[in-house]
């Protein structure tokens, strides 16, 4: 496919992706048609078209520069109604309106002061002979009064409607009444001779432009009312055909009589009123009827509404902006102890418990102010015998946004259950970690046994060699204590006096080492620590503190004279491979060393 190509069928999609407001329809058929007709008048004047002039009796009588006018304004109005216009750009479709608008003055100004700017036969030079206003070239006066009228009620358009609506319809009268001329053959009167010789056509296109005037003015014009399948608008436009269908008949009806001698003039007028009158009762009455079915409909559906609104279970109520109750249902009373109409013209906020108002107000600011719908949102409210239940809420603004309507359900047994399961939750959470706290404490020291310990140092491990990957890392080292003797302190005063020997020294670890510093029971009378952030000289000066503390301690456990009781350990870094086995393995020989140079005494490198 060629660029070219490509690139039309790129614009076509983007013109066509253009948005559309919801009554762009009218203005851009009207708009297409008034440039449209312009176009083709302006054809034939290029082409001095006889063949145009034998298909269409007087189509050429429309002025050259009328014919301007409604090809310039036309595509403004089409252009309006492309939203922002063509590109985007809303000032496109003003400008060529006004223009259309100054061509319209300028011709104009030359028929009310009398002088020749010779405008029209620079522009439009016309053929000798060519029918139209009493200046040759000239659009009629009336022409240009309606282009005038259709151009200000464009700019307009978005600041006046009323005013719009009003200019469209005098344009829209002063098209008819040439059109009405045409087709009853009237003599308009002298005074107005020179004013009202505006072509057939020229008056159906300024008709046909004032309709799209109209529409340019979207959901605040009268289309509102005359489109959609609301019963309102089935009747306007009923009414509509009526009131213009039912006059043109009978008028012709009495011409026709006239014409033929039937009977003089004041007769065909009684005909003409009397005709009239019965049509439009006839009308009248046939949409009482459809109004009066339509009002029964109404009435049957508001009575199953409220039937709903009272039979349902739920708590159902309309607000207005300020949370104040405008109607509730019986559930209200059945649910919340309150009696009918107790509750009307209250506050929302008076029912409140402390504790839920703040919350709830913020809520309601977002819901009445903001228009945001409101789900799921639950709060306490007072019962008429002064408990609180808990209510769960749904509402959403009217369109008007002048009512909020809103369905709360009781919801505290549920809510009650819910506590009631967390309690549960919260007692099986409380044993589940005292089990699991037995499971990996020992419950003699109350520090952790071997089997967490042997579970926790390859995390350990594997957080050490992570770090060491990304960063520096930092000195771990191991402390291996024995107590010196333990087994003779069984022997001599019974495992009831080691045990507390054993609370005694563990107690003691708990105090003296970090919360992060890995601390076990690893069996007998032997104890194990995991210190981060300590060299093998600090692991030294750490045991050493312990053992001095435990040495002057004196331990109390039911013997004649207290116990005195020393520790031996051994120290050991952990190296760069980070295996914690080979650092316990060297701490033991030191141990061991410690025990066998006398014990009481921390050895380490």
């Amino acid at each position: 496919m060629s660029a070219p190509t490509t690139q039309l069928l790129h614009l076509r999609r983007h013109w066509a992706s253009l948005p559309m407001p919801r009554f762009a329809g009218v203005p851009s058929w009207g708009g297409a048609a008034a440039t449209m007709v312009g176009a083709i008048v302006l054809l034939g004047w290029l082409l001095d078209a006889d063949g145009l002039k034998a298909l269409w009796p007087g189509l050429l009588t429309m002025k050259a520069n009328t014919a301007v006018c409604f090809v310039v304004m036309g595509a403004g109005v089409v252009a309006l109604a492309r939203s922002d216009g063509f590109g985007r750009q809303p000032w496109i479709g003003t400008a060529l309106v006004v223009a259309a608008g100054a061509l319209a003055a300028a011709t104009l100004s030359q028929y009310l002061t009398g002088r020749d700017l010779g405008i029209d036969q620079l522009l439009f030079r016309e053929p000798t002979g060519q029918i139209g206003t009493v200046i040759p070239g000239r659009m009629a006066p009336m022409t240009g009064v309606c282009f005038l009228l259709l151009t200000i009620a464009i700019l307009l358009r978005t600041r006046a409607p009323r005013l719009v609506q009003f200019l469209c319809g005098v344009a829209l009268a002063l098209a008819a009444l040439n059109v009405f001329d045409f087709i009853f053959d009237a003599a308009a009167p002298t005074f107005l001779a020179g004013s009202t010789q505006m072509a057939l056509n020229t008056a159906l296109t300024i008709g046909v432009l004032a309709i799209a005037t109209i529409g340019l003015l979207g959901a605040a014009g009268p289309f509102k009312s005359l489109t959609g399948p609301s019963s309102t608008g089935v009747l306007f436009r009923r009414l509509l055909a009526v009131s213009v269908a039912a006059p043109i008949l009978m008028a012709v009806l009495r011409l026709q009589g006239q014409r033929l001698g039937l009977y003089d003039t004041g007769y065909g007028i009684s005909l003409m009123l009397v005709g009239t009158i019965g049509l439009g009762l006839v009308a009248i009455l046939k949409l009482a009827g459809s109004a009066k079915a339509e009002e029964t409909k109404r009435q049957a559906a508001e009575l199953e509404r409220d039937r709903f609104f009272e039979l349902s279970l739920d708590l159902l109520v309309v607000f207005d902006t300020d949370a104040r109750f405008q109607k509730v249902n019986k559930s209200w009373e059945r649910r919340m102890g309150y009696r009918d109409g107790e509750l009307i013209g209250q506050s929302m906020f008076d029912l409140l418990h402390p504790d839920e108002r703040d919350r709830t107000i913020a809520a309601a600011q977002r819901h009445f102010v903001e228009g945001a719908e409101l789900t799921g949102f639950e709060n306490r409210c007072r019962h008429a015998d002064g408990t609180y239940r808990w209510l769960e809420w749904m509402s959403r603004m009217s369109p008007d946004r002048t009512v909020a309507y809103a369905v709360a359900r009781d919801v505290s047994d549920r809510r009650d259950s819910d506590d009631r399961r967390r309690r549960r939750e919260k007692v099986l959470e409380a044993r589940n970690t005292t089990l699991t706290e037995r499971a990996v404490r020992d419950p003699l020291t109350g520090l952790h046994n071997r089997r967490y310990f042997d579970e926790a140092v390859p995390r350990l491990e594997r957080r050490w060699k992570r770090t060491h990957d990304v960063a520096e890392p930092a000195p771990v080292s191991v402390i291996l204590f024995d107590l010196d003797h333990f087994g003779k302190i069984n022997k001599q005063h019974g495992h009831q006096v080691g045990d507390a020997v054993l609370r005694e020294f563990g107690q003691m670890l708990r105090k003296r080492f970090r919360g992060n510093d890995l601390v076990a029971r690893y069996g007998g009378e032997e104890f194990v620590a995991i210190l981060v952030g300590a060299t093998a000289a600090d692991a030294v000066r750490i045991a050493d503190g312990v053992r001095v503390d435990l040495e002057a301690v004196s331990i109390k456990a039911g013997t004649e004279n207290p116990l005195r009781v020393t520790v031996s350990a051994g120290c050991a870094q952990i190296g760069d491979d980070w295996s914690t086995a080979t650092a316990l393995t060297r701490a033991d020989l030191w141990l061991s060393q410690a025990k066998r140079g006398g014990r009481n005494q921390v050895i380490g490198l």
